[in-house]
């Protein structure tokens, strides 16, 4: 039983890394989007 537990545990922690990574990407294009938005305003 516990041999399903953890393959689930360690699932779930794979899920939650790509996620990370997901955020990570929106954060980059949040980041430039507002540096360009920044530059036109100047």
């Amino acid at each position: 039983m516990m041999n399903k537990i953890e393959a689930r545990r360690i699932a779930l922690l794979r899920e939650a890394i790509k996620n990370v990574d997901k955020i990570k990407e929106i954060q980059t294009f949040i980041d430039q989007e507002l540096k360009a938005m920044n530059r036109k305003a100047a």
